[in-house]
């Protein structure tokens, strides 16, 4: 008898749990409280300019292995667009173009030198980045975990030039948080994936679509050719629960009581809401930071890079769709509690 599971949210979360579980014989049953599967990052038509723009837009690693094994599994790796070598072109003030990329030379050396190669610092400055990344195997996690990235970069003797051209919109990219609540261990982890795991680790990766296009469209059709089913607009209102074991979902169309296994792929915040009796799970006192999406249509494009960082900017990276610029602030709450004025 096949095992019968209930995924709670079809974000890429859900849609992640649910293609694993339906490849391995699972019934599936997904319910997306919204009329769309992607949670924070879709696409949709923009009816006036009849252009489909991004929510959610963000940059991809080769070090993402599980997200890449879910776009593998559902057969979206072919929405992708590989680079061939890392390469980041950075705009300074006075649109001052700077690359930082790999050079023609052995791993890791062609990461090293391309690092030396980045003019937006002084020379002094890329001698002490290298020696951060020379040291990078060797952190301890356990004085790590007890420092936030701006202490870690500080004591690292790395001044203000640098964090704000390098290490600013990598940790704030990340992380999704400024570098003074940010975890220093979590940063350098992270570093670890990028810079110590081979080349096709450390290279960017963009969707060739819009994202609905690019992973959930196929995601839903892995699903259900796998014996799945997808609800949208099927909001969960309750779960009923009998001695910690859940064992009625109840949604604003039906109740679900036959099924082996639930899965809340959900913000925490959202969880809450749903149990009867909201205690039984303890609060994490978890945090949140938005992402904001700026569409910027153009009558020219003068652009000629799929993307950019940019330096000294509350923008950190520009995604040129062509017809419109994409721009993607990460840690942008002070702005969206400005009013529209």
């Amino acid at each position: 008898m096949k095992k019968k599971c209930i995924v709670i949210g079809g974000g890429f979360a859900g849609l992640s749990s649910a293609a694993f579980l339906s490849s391995i014989g699972y019934i599936v049953q997904l319910l997306e409280a919204s009329p769309k599967l992607g949670g924070r990052a879709y696409s949709f038509l923009d009816n006036k300019t009849n252009t489909v723009l991004d929510n959610g837009q963000h940059i991809l690693m080769g070090c993402y292995k599980e997200t890449l094994n879910f776009l593998k599994l559902i057969g979206a790796e072919k929405n992708l667009l590989f680079q061939d070598k890392l390469e980041i072109n950075f705009i300074k003030e006075n649109y001052q173009l700077v690359p930082l990329k790999s050079i023609p030379l052995f791993y890791p050396l062609n990461l090293l030198f391309g690092m030396l190669l980045f003019k937006a610092v002084s020379f002094a400055n890329r001698l002490k980045l290298l020696k951060v990344f020379l040291k990078l195997p060797f952190y301890s996690t356990k004085r790590l975990s007890r420092m936030t990235v701006y202490d870690w970069l500080v004591k690292e003797k790395q001044d203000e030039q640098v964090m704000e051209a390098f290490w600013k919109i990598l940790a704030i990219g990340a992380l999704n948080t400024n570098i003074k609540n940010a975890s220093a261990k979590m940063f350098v982890d992270i570093l670890k994936e990028i810079f110590l795991n081979g080349n096709f680790a450390a290279k960017i990766i963009l969707p060739k679509y819009g994202l609905s296009k690019t992973y959930c469209e196929p995601a839903k059709s892995f699903i259900e050719q796998n014996g799945g089913n997808i609800n949208l607009s099927s909001q969960v209102t309750e779960l009923v629960i009998n001695d910690t074991k859940i064992e009625k979902v109840v949604t604003t169309e039906k109740v679900y009581d036959d099924f082996d296994y639930v899965i809340s792929a959900i913000p925490h915040f959202a969880l809450e809401k749903i149990f009867a009796d909201g205690s039984i799970i303890d609060n994490p006192e978890l945090s949140y930071s938005s992402i904001l999406n700026i569409h910027i249509g153009l009558r020219e494009n003068p652009l000629t890079k799929n993307f950019y960082g940019l330096i000294g900017s509350p923008v950190h990276w520009i995604f040129n769709k062509g017809t419109h610029l994409n721009l993607v602030i990460s840690d942008a709450d002070d702005l969206i509690k400005k009013d529209d004025e």
